[in-house]
């Protein structure tokens, strides 16, 4: 067992002091000795907090990585087929109702723009 000094300020002392009244009169080495044990035990165990943290933190990422990829696939997903059926919408529109001269422009235009949604999302579904 190793031995040294240590130099306490008073106000150390007095907290000595009372942390010992507390534990019925022991003497003051031992309480010396307990407050370190107590110090070094609080100490090893913030270290371990943090792999505690950083391993479960680790362990819920891998965990929810399929779930959230899965997710991300759906969204892009949906994303295609709501182009897809605006698509189909406006050419079911055109193809079984007779449309006046006036209102054809702007399901031309309609079509147009369902048809660039469509095409857009077939891309980006086509680089992933």
């Amino acid at each position: 067992m190793a031995r040294f000094s240590i130099t306490l300020s008073e106000h150390e002392h007095e907290l000595l002091m009372k942390y010992i009244s507390e534990r019925n009169g022991i003497k003051e080495h031992t309480g010396v000795n307990e407050l370190i044990k107590l110090g070094i035990s609080k100490y090893s165990k913030g270290g371990n907090e943090e792999k505690i943290r950083r391993v479960v933190k680790e362990q819920i990422d891998l965990t929810l990585k399929p779930y959230t990829e899965s997710l991300a696939s759906l969204s892009s997903k949906v994303a295609i087929m709501s182009g897809r059926t605006i698509f189909l919408l406006v050419q079911f529109v055109i193809d079984m109702f007779v449309i006046d001269e006036y209102n054809i422009a702007k399901v031309k235009e309609l079509h147009k723009t369902a048809l660039d949604l469509a095409k857009s999302n077939m891309t980006v579904n086509s680089r992933k």
